[in-house]
């Protein structure tokens, strides 16, 4: 059984980035780096997904989160990898 993909676009843009994506994106660096979830993690950014109001965001296979503080992301990919959130 082939793990299950988790496509993560972080935004850097400058509000995005200040909000707490400089600090989330390590913290996704690290989890690629020590496979610490039980999915294909695959990361990207962008400049700006123009929901800066709403920052920090993440895309996780196209799907919106925003206001993610770096305390919570790591168990909102391990929940993703488990299967919720599958439509």
């Amino acid at each position: 059984m082939s793990k299950k993909k988790l496509k993560v676009e972080i935004c850097m843009g400058s509000s995005c980035f200040s909000r707490g994506n400089k600090l989330i994106l390590p913290i996704l660096q690290t989890m690629v780096n020590n496979n610490e979830v039980n999915a294909e993690l695959v990361l990207t950014g962008s400049l700006c997904s123009e929901n800066c109001s709403k920052g920090p965001v993440l895309f996780v296979n196209d799907k919106m989160y925003d206001r993610v503080h770096p305390d919570s992301v790591k168990d909102l990919l391990l929940h993703l990898a488990d299967g919720a959130g599958n439509e």
